[in-house]
């Protein structure tokens, strides 16, 4: 079930043993939600593919608006047959924001080729997850709720329990057992975040593309 951003809210609050947000406001929350969203896009990211139209030059600009976290493949159609695909070599960067696109060669051989402007190559990326709300996110794409929120009470136990303005007046015993609540959660999260770690990554083979 797709949670709204107040709905993951109250899931954490709830981890936390503070339903009323009397301890945790939801700024807090939310920059705990972001810090978790990272590591779940890191390990978890959506595996997609994208048509690029060459631009005639040696580093191609990709569009302003493709965001990725990672670019894993890059395939061309064969020229003497268009049904077939093969994968190329490649260096991509991404230097504020703007992801650029060098082909060096394929099948591990270096070449200087230089696709005219106009032919298609295939763009397999890991893409980020979002929350609808969130980073001025409108979709949700979590597919486990319950594992975000754990890292997000990590997030949130942690960041209170080294805050100065949170710890200049709180007990040492405290301070402690907000540590080892974050550790828990932290533990349970990092844990279950690797156990699909291979699965997902299994993904990013052979994908329909986005249109």
């Amino acid at each position: 079930m797709t949670l709204t951003l107040a709905q993951y809210r109250t899931a954490v609050l709830a981890l936390l043993d503070d339903a009323s947000s009397e301890r945790y406001t939801s700024d807090q929350i939310d920059a705990a939600l972001k810090l978790a969203l990272i590591d779940y896009s890191s390990l978890r990211p959506i595996p997609r593919t994208y048509y690029f139209d060459t631009t005639g030059d040696k580093v191609m600009e990709l569009p302003a608006d493709f965001a990725a976290r990672q670019i894993t493949r890059v395939q061309a159609f064969g020229s003497n047959d268009p049904n077939s695909i093969y994968d190329l070599d490649f260096i991509a960067r991404l230097i504020d924001e703007q992801w650029t696109l060098e082909i060096i060669g394929s099948n591990g051989k270096r070449s200087n080729i230089i696709y005219p402007a106009g032919d298609v190559l295939v763009i397999t990326y890991a893409d980020f997850q979002s929350i609808d709300g969130l980073n001025g996110a409108v979709v949700t794409t979590i597919d486990d709720d319950n594992l975000i929120c754990m890292g997000a009470a990590g997030y949130a136990a942690q960041s209170r329990s080294v805050s100065r303005s949170e710890t200049i007046n709180m007990q040492p015993a405290v301070q402690r057992q907000l540590m080892d609540l974050a550790n828990q959660y932290f533990g349970q999260f990092f844990a279950r975040l690797h156990q699909n770690k291979g699965l997902v990554m299994a993904a990013f083979g052979d994908m329909p593309a986005d249109e």
